[in-house]
């Protein structure tokens, strides 16, 4: 939480990151999707291990335990629906500034466009993915898992993009340079740490 709200200040101040690092508008989406797979599972585990396995806790054990088992499954389940909801709003908003970019400069995902940012793409939408499926089956939920497939299968394109535009890149070295760095001079960030001796040497 504290890192999106780090994200979102940055961006009003700011504005939108620059087109080579555009992509990034969809990393608060890895905090909130594998934050509600995580608690949604951890509370999916604490009840097969009250009920199948008949496993309690340090100071409760039998019907208690299982009934503690289902508060901790129910708190994770809203828990985990909030941060997909949060979710859910960051990657339409996500989704409307990256389209709207790529419907004005139509090369924006070409090649000579294409930078290491672009990975951006998979991992956070990859995650929230992952916990969209999980809400469906818990909630036995229609339109989330019309909404879990459409997204599931776009990541498996952002995948297949990011893999080959990476390796097409690779081949002539080009997707190794950082334009986030290039406005310093000579190309290299300033160094904070050392001696003044160690930073003339560098």
């Amino acid at each position: 939480m504290f890192i999106i709200t780090l994200w979102i200040y940055r961006s009003a101040i700011h504005g939108l990151p620059k087109p080579a690092a555009l992509p990034s508008v969809f990393l608060p989406l890895g905090p909130c999707g594998q934050g509600s797979f995580g608690i949604i599972l951890l509370g999916k585990v604490t009840r097969e291990l009250a009920y199948d396995h008949r496993s309690g806790f340090s100071v409760v054990s039998g019907q208690s335990a299982r009934n503690m088992a289902d508060a901790i499954y129910a708190g994770g389940l809203v828990t985990g629906l909030i941060l997909w909801g949060l979710g859910l709003m960051w990657y339409i908003l996500a989704s409307a500034f990256f389209v709207e970019h790529c419907i004005r400069n139509r090369t924006y995902v070409g090649v000579k466009s294409f930078t290491i940012g672009f990975t951006a793409l998979t991992f956070p939408i990859g995650v929230w993915a992952t916990a969209t499926t999980e809400l469906a089956a818990e909630l036995n939920s229609p339109a989330l898992k019309i909404i879990g497939t459409v997204v599931s299968i776009q990541v498996v394109f952002n995948w297949l993009y990011v893999f080959l535009m990476t390796c097409w890149k690779a081949i002539d070295g080009s997707v190794f340079v950082a334009p986030e760095v290039a406005g310093f001079e000579g190309g290299r960030p300033p160094l904070r740490w050392g001696s003044t001796k160690t930073r003339e040497r560098v």
